[in-house]
């Protein structure tokens, strides 16, 4: 798999937040695609800056996936009442024997369903994908909201501030606020070490 630098901003909440109704309900309007259920492994490193995972999605063979942020932009408000940490990453993949990639260390699964939604924007070649996921890890559910843009060059703020309008801005009374906004591998290792 070629690199994919990516710009994003992402936040998690607890199965029981109240704003888990109110996302749900507006993907459901924005028709966005639903992707099959798969199981993603993240193998502890003990960083918030790599990531590393499994993905083992049916009727296809394993990737061993590494994702390194490259850059810590810093927290960033996106619209009014949305504030969070904005990340660039590279992602790397290769096909795997899921039996052999995840023999040694310490691996968190956890079970994900996405509805993805990707917004080309009219007045130029801009192109940024929105995701809500619901994230199953032991007996706990998770959700997570993210805006992310690929390839982005000049001002990825405006990119990703446009695509989180297009979903919230209007039509959802939120407030995302910094302290729940984090990159997977920050979350994998706060939940992991709050599990203990």
């Amino acid at each position: 798999m070629e690199p994919i630098d990516s710009v994003e901003v992402r936040w998690f909440f607890s199965g029981d937040d109240p704003r888990v109704e109110l996302f749900t309900a507006r993907f459901k309007v924005l028709r966005a695609t639903r992707d099959d259920p798969r199981e993603d492994r993240y193998r502890r490193t003990g960083r918030d800056d790599l990531g590393v995972k499994v993905r083992d999605a049916s009727g296809k063979q394993a990737k061993l996936e590494t994702k390194t942020r490259t850059a810590a932009l810093g927290a960033v408000t996106l619209i009014d009442g949305v504030t969070g940490v904005m990340e660039r990453w590279r992602k790397e993949g290769e096909r795997v024997d899921v039996t052999e990639a995840t023999r040694e260390g310490e691996w968190v699964a956890t079970r994900k369903r996405r509805s993805r939604l990707v917004l080309p924007f009219e007045d130029d070649d801009l192109v940024c994908a929105v995701e809500w996921t619901r994230v199953d890890v032991e007996r706990e559910r998770w959700w997570t909201f993210g805006v992310e843009a690929t390839d982005v060059e000049g001002a990825p703020r405006e990119v990703l501030r446009r695509a989180c309008a297009a979903v919230i801005e209007d039509a959802l009374a939120v407030t995302l606020a910094v302290e729940s906004s984090m990159g997977y591998p920050a979350w994998i290792e706060a939940w992991a070490t709050r599990r203990g």
